[in-house]
């Protein structure tokens, strides 16, 4: 993993605790280079799946903003990332809302076709993830992972969340 001494390090890829949420993203990015991310590529070519739906995608869209832009440890959350993205709202939302295909991509077959987990996956893996995305923003000077360091969380974070028993499936909306 590279290191830049101006960085801070988020990743020890594998360790997603509530209580280290700054741990996720690795750095491999360059500092200020603000970059045109394409985080919904497809990550698992050559497999059929069913697309996400627009439905489902409205609703983890919201889970992955409220991580990304709620805090209860900072109030000031919000104003924080948008002062670091230093673009607009909607720009963030668009390149962030990204990353759902990419979770959707990463998640076994088994999940795709069981009953619905109430939104237990959508707090674990979603939010989750929205907020470590949060933290990667703040403390990276509003850069965005690259996709090697999106896919690590976003494994991590469903292994995770199969561990712990809640994996009971995805619902398709």
């Amino acid at each position: 993993m590279l290191h830049h001494p101006k960085r801070k390090p988020l990743s020890r890829h594998g360790n997603f605790s509530a209580t280290e949420p700054a741990i996720a993203f690795g750095m491999t990015m360059k500092i200020g280079a603000k970059r045109l991310h394409r985080p919904g590529a497809n990550t698992n070519a050559g497999q059929e799946r069913p697309p996400l739906s627009q439905s489902l995608s409205a609703i983890w869209g919201a889970f992955l903003y409220e991580g990304l832009m709620t805090s209860r440890r900072n109030p000031d959350r919000a104003r924080d990332v948008l002062l670091r993205w230093k673009d607009t709202r909607m720009a963030l939302v668009t390149h962030s809302s990204g990353y759902l295909a990419r979770i959707w991509n990463r998640l076994p077959a088994c999940l795709l076709h069981l009953p619905g987990t109430d939104g237990v996956f959508e707090e674990e893996v979603v939010a989750r993830f929205g907020e470590l995305l949060g933290y990667h923003l703040i403390l990276n000077g509003g850069q965005l992972p690259d996709d090697d360091e999106a896919d690590a969380v976003i494994r991590g974070l469903i292994d995770d969340f199969l561990k712990s028993g809640s994996g009971g499936g995805v619902k398709q909306r």
